[in-house]
């Protein structure tokens, strides 16, 4: 029996290594399966986590004590020891399957995800590293796609939401501001050193913007993919 097996998005951690998820097919009456893997910088296999058929297809993000955050197609915003236990899953986020995590300076993770206020809307989400939600703050529009925010030096914290406008939140919750873009934002947004951030819209606009920053947060995870380079990998300290 010919297996076909999908790898996607990888991230490094510190010490070299790879974490990614496997999607399977063809297996016969096994049915589909998906796994979390670690693997060793050598390619030796370090474990695997089942999460039958709950693919994760985006980017794990990595704290500053190994801790791994990921998004299965559950959907739980889910934490995972550099040993393989998982350490929470938190349900209340409701993460859509292409929102990628990522970790702030005081080891806070923020995530797109839905908020019911009467109906279901999307939002930013702010949960601390033991699973409880801080707070969260509520866009326009109703489908959860690859909102991924960026957090600068100042702890601002950008991300496009449904309604076409990109936003800069406060480390508190409360918005800065909102610039009504042409199309939607998606993905994570990069900021230079000098404080401009770049993001693009579906419509085919490419924007920069002045902030007050002095480039990404100094934190374990600031953006999807880590860095402006999208290296995937926690060592890496170019920005």
């Amino acid at each position: 029996m010919n297996v076909d097996v999908y790898v996607n998005h990888v991230s490094i951690g510190s010490d070299g290594t790879v974490y990614f998820g496997t999607f399977l097919t063809n297996t016969g009456d096994i049915g589909e399966q998906s796994f979390f893997n670690s693997v060793n910088p050598d390619s030796t296999i370090n474990w695997s986590v089942l999460f039958s058929d709950c693919g994760v297809y985006t980017y794990p993000a990595i704290a500053s004590d190994g801790t791994i955050y990921v998004v299965p197609n559950d959907p739980h915003l889910r934490a995972i020891s550099s040993s393989g236990v998982e350490i929470w899953a938190n349900s209340d986020v409701g993460c859509g399957s292409t929102c990628s995590p990522v970790v702030g300076a005081d080891g806070t993770i923020y995530v797109n995800g839905s908020i019911y206020t009467g109906s279901y809307h999307v939002g930013l989400y702010s949960v601390s590293s033991i699973g409880n939600i801080k707070w969260d703050y509520c866009f326009g529009g109703d489908w959860v796609l690859a909102f991924e925010p960026t957090i600068d030096s100042e702890g601002t914290i950008y991300i496009g939401g449904p309604d076409e406008y990109l936003y800069a939140v406060n480390v508190n919750g409360n918005l800065r501001w909102r610039f009504k873009t042409e199309g939607c934002v998606y993905g994570s947004p990069a900021i230079a050193t000098d404080g401009t951030l770049y993001c693009g819209s579906d419509e085919g606009v490419f924007y920069a913007f002045d902030t007050n920053s002095t480039g990404l947060a100094t934190s374990p995870w600031p953006r999807v993919g880590h860095d402006n380079q999208n290296t995937g990998n926690a060592a890496w300290n170019g920005w």
